[in-house]
C-alpha cells in the first residue's frame, strides 16, 4: 500500500477488544461513537445479510445433495474445510454494488 501510495480509512466500532497500538502510516483508523446504532455501520446495513444468505443457500444445497446419497442421518455431515470453502464462495458473491449501496445508505457516500 505504501509503495503504491494507497491510503485506507478503516472504520471500527468501539468494542473493548478493538485496541490499536500500531502506527500505521497509510491507514487511518476512525472509531464509531459509543452506542452507535447499526444504522451507521455499513456492514450491518446489508453486507452481512447478503453474505449469510449466500452461505445458507450453499449449505442447504450441500445438505440436500448429501440427503439424496445418504442411507442414514449419520452420513450427512459438513467438514470445517467444506464450511471454509462455502465462506469463500459466499464472499465472492457479495457484489461491489452491494457494498457501495450499504455505504451510501449509512451516509458515507
Amino acid at each position: 500500500m505504501k509503495k503504491n501510495n494507497r491510503k485506507i480509512l478503516l472504520f471500527i466500532d468501539n468494542a473493548p477488544c478493538h485496541v490499536i497500538n500500531h502506527d500505521l502510516s497509510n491507514i487511518k483508523i476512525v472509531f464509531f461513537p459509543p452506542n452507535t446504532m447499526s444504522k451507521c455501520q455499513p456492514l450491518d446495513q446489508g453486507v452481512i445479510h447478503s453474505f449469510k444468505c449466500y452461505y445458507r443457500q450453499k449449505l442447504v444445497k450441500h445438505i440436500i445433495g448429501q440427503c439424496t446419497l445418504a442411507q442414514t442421518d449419520d452420513q450427512i455431515s459438513i467438514t470445517v474445510l467444506d464450511a471454509i470453502k462455502r465462506i469463500d464462495l459466499s464472499w465472492e458473491n457479495v457484489t461491489e454494488n452491494t457494498i457501495k449501496n450499504v455505504f451510501r445508505a449509512a451516509g458515507f457516500i
